[in-house]
């Protein structure tokens, strides 16, 4: 995908009482949706997850055996003793996790886009993980801004839905986070916490 080095290409599955995404901002610290992790107790009882597709797999006569299609890569438990930071204005939240999660899974933290500035109609790429067996994991859907102000932005997919999970990182073209989906919006597009707010 143009604009996004494959190393940045995936959403981590946060899953604990409730299921979402969030993006690695650094080593140790994991960002997601507030509506996920809204306790310490939530944050101590939740597993950060990566997942890929599985290779294909060939039984012994040389036919395709039936396999899952997403392999766990890597999976660890955040640690909200050592980070654990909300931000109620903006619906999102950063947690601790363990230093080698990232290179387990071969994610580079992401860069924050700190001095975006959205347009009407402007094109970001939103990449979510549904952690769906039939579907795969990562999917990244083309969005047109609709509306902003200055802690949220609006979209809607440019074709097709932008359904999505809480916590799935909003990129630029140029590969900077640019906001995290925080709720659905009316008629289907989804509202975003913006980084740069």
């Amino acid at each position: 995908m143009p604009g996004l080095p494959e190393d940045r290409c995936h959403a981590v599955w946060v899953r604990g009482e409730k299921n979402g995404n969030g993006v690695l901002v650094g080593k140790e610290r994991l960002l997601t949706s507030r509506r996920l992790i809204d306790t310490y107790h939530e944050a101590s009882h939740t597993l950060a997850e990566a997942h890929a597709p599985s290779p294909s797999r060939s039984s012994a006569n040389g036919s395709e055996a039936s396999a899952a299609a997403v392999d766990l890569i890597a999976s660890c438990s955040l640690d909200p003793s050592s980070c654990l930071v909300y931000n109620q204005t903006l619906d999102f939240c950063v947690v601790a996790i363990p230093p080698g999660f990232g290179a387990a899974c071969g994610l580079v933290p992401v860069s924050v886009g700190e001095d975006h500035r959205f347009s009407k109609s402007q094109p970001l790429i939103l990449l979510t993980s549904t952690h769906d067996p039939d579907t795969g994991t990562s999917v990244a859907i083309r969005l047109r801004v609709d509306d902003w102000d200055e802690a949220e932005v609006c979209l809607h997919a440019t074709e097709g839905s932008s359904s999505c999970e809480l916590g799935s990182p909003i990129y630029s073209l140029s590969g900077q986070l640019v906001a995290l989906v925080v709720r659905p919006a009316p008629r289907g597009g989804v509202v975003a916490t913006r980084m740069s707010a």
